[in-house]
């Protein structure tokens, strides 16, 4: 088989999994996957993961592009979300604001220092574009290479 198929498959599959292993864990809550932090990230990452494993099936490897740049954002917008709400809602928690909070917010307050980053999922994911990347890079820099010549 192909290398740049492997890596394909290998990175579609990996981003399935970094979407449904934990990427945060609370006391009050458990451990959350991204599905369940973010169900449109989630649900996001589920779509663009059989698109990836299939542009790499028809040996669109230059395509895959078009996976990691979405995935690479929804998983930076996912850790952003997550850093910002935990800091806006122990800001809040401080001036005794609970009431204008969210629903996360208020189990950010309810977890205290137990919230934590579960990096399983992370780590998945950030396997998952690896993958990808050196399936896609590769051929675009050869093509480029190429039309200079």
């Amino acid at each position: 088989m192909e290398k740049k198929l492997v890596l394909g498959i290998a990175g579609g599959l990996a981003l399935v999994l970094g979407t449904l292993l934990p990427i945060i864990s609370t006391d009050l809550t458990g451990e959350r996957s991204l599905l369940d932090f973010d169900t449109t990230y989630g649900v996001m990452m589920l779509v663009i993961a059989p698109v990836s494993m299939l542009l790499a099936v028809l040996g669109r490897y230059s395509q895959l592009l078009i996976a990691v740049v979405p995935a690479a954002g929804f998983m930076i917008a996912t850790y952003y979300k997550f850093y910002t709400a935990r800091s806006e809602a122990l800001a809040l928690a401080s001036n005794g604001d609970v009431a204008s909070m969210d629903v996360f917010a208020r189990m950010v307050i309810n977890a205290g220092t137990s919230l934590e980053t579960v990096w399983t999922g992370w780590l998945a994911l950030l396997i998952g574009l690896v993958c990808l990347s050196i399936a896609a890079w590769p051929a675009e820099l050869r093509d480029a290479r190429n039309k200079h010549q």
